[in-house]
Formats: C-alpha cells, structure tokens, sequence
C-alpha cells in the first residue's frame, strides 16, 4: 500500500512538473495533536509517530523524525523505500537544506502551505533559491491520492 502510493505520488509530480514534494506533519494550525485530516505524513507512510516531515522526490523518499522516534520508524517503516533522516543529532541535515542540496537547478518543491509556517516555507525558500528552486503551494494535494480523507473538523 505505501510503495503505491509513492508511485501515485510520483505519477502527480511528473503531471504537474514538480521536483519534489513536502508532506509536514502538522495541520493550519499547527496543532501538537492533529485532527484526523492532517494525518497525511501517516497516510504516506505508515509513521505513527507525532513529529516527522516527508520529502518525495522521482528517486527517494525520505522521512526526518528525531531521536524520540528512531527505533520506531526502523519497526514500522522496515521494507518500505523510506529513509530515515535523523534530526536533533549532530551534523543533522533539515528536509530544506537536504532539498537545496538535492533539488536540480531550476527545480520546483510543491507544498501544502496551509500546513507550513511562514518561518518553514522562507526556510525552504531559502535553501532553493540559489539554484534557481520555487515553490509550488498546492493546497490539498494529498485529496489525489486519499480519496476518503476525512473532512475538515466541524468542531472547536
């Protein structure tokens, strides 16, 4: 089920010219405990864990998490395609500066801004711009491939 759809999710990328995609895992809230909605970072890739970004690109799939939840992405993750890019450790590379190291020249991230802070959105901004990156804001882009996504919460 996760390696369908990473290929789904790469299908979309090649329709819509996008380099590379970042699922956060955090709603327009930025809530600690996410609504059902924003469980996307879970849906991609089986991850329970409550803190993790995911970062797809046409040849790798990589999930940062920190030291809270390494044991537990090698148990739920093992045998997908995903590699996990360790946080908080020393010499730790951010999913930004991974992408403007990886992106190519010209190349373009696609984004839920809705779930992104100001301060993430200018730090990836930053990290792709001196090689000529943008950024794609496709709000809900996830719908595509989670066609019985929960709706958005009606209660406070």
């Amino acid at each position: 089920m996760i390696a369908q759809r990473i290929a789904a999710l790469r299908r979309i990328m090649k329709r819509e010219g996008w380099d590379a995609v970042v699922i956060p895992g955090s709603d327009p809230h930025s809530s600690e405990y996410l609504p059902a909605r924003w469980q996307q970072r879970q849906f991609m890739t089986g991850f329970t864990g409550s803190y993790g970004v995911v970062v797809i690109t046409p040849t790798h799939a990589g999930l940062w998490t920190d030291t809270r939840y390494f044991i537990q992405f090698d148990k739920e993750l093992a045998g997908t395609e995903y590699v996990l890019h360790k946080l908080r450790v020393p010499d730790a590379v951010s999913p930004s500066q991974w992408l403007g190291a990886n992106l190519p020249a010209e190349g373009t991230v696609a984004i839920d801004g809705s779930c992104m802070s100001v301060a993430e959105v200018e730090e990836l901004r930053a990290a792709i711009h001196p090689q000529g990156g943008r950024i794609a804001d496709r709000p809900d882009f996830i719908d595509e491939l989670w066609p019985d996504r929960p709706a958005t919460p009606d209660a406070p």
